[in-house]
């Protein structure tokens, strides 16, 4: 038997790998009573490739970090890492629900809900030299000052 020296070429390409992206929101939602939209910030750790959104206007202030505003108040937030057809990862960010404002006269952190009942709530009126007072207070025996 003859001796065979067959030279065989293989085509090398380089392969990008690809991994799922790690999404942070670094400034939760803030809705925007006025303009019925809210906005989100986030971060991107992994990102392979072109960062979309499905609503809203997406900008790149540095590097990873992005921001979404001007997003419609009842739509939840589509977030799409993409380098190609194959290599494409998505994530959800919940709207939140901006038909609970913050009540600023009660409490920095009290809302007031669409269709939940409001406490009741006692004031206290205290007229001095020096003016007017007024505690709010969450029960009828003065205890509780909001």
């Amino acid at each position: 038997m003859g001796q065979n020296n067959h030279s065989y070429a293989i085509g090398v390409t380089e392969v990008t790998p690809c991994v799922k992206p790690k999404w942070t929101v670094t400034t939760a939602s803030n809705c925007s009573q006025v303009n019925g939209t809210y906005s989100v910030s986030f971060s991107v750790a992994g990102k392979n490739g072109t960062v979309k959104a499905n609503a809203g206007i997406l900008a790149n202030p540095s590097a990873n970090n992005y921001t979404v505003s001007d997003i419609p108040n009842t739509v939840n937030l589509k977030l799409t890492d993409s380098l190609s057809a194959a290599c494409k990862f998505d994530t959800i960010i919940q709207a939140p629900n901006c038909n609970c404002p913050e009540v600023m006269v009660i409490n920095p952190t009290a809302t007031a809900c669409i269709g939940n009942t409001l406490p009741t709530l006692r004031v206290m009126v205290m007229v001095n030299n020096t003016g007017i007072t007024v505690r709010w207070f969450n029960n009828a025996v003065g205890a509780g000052h909001l």
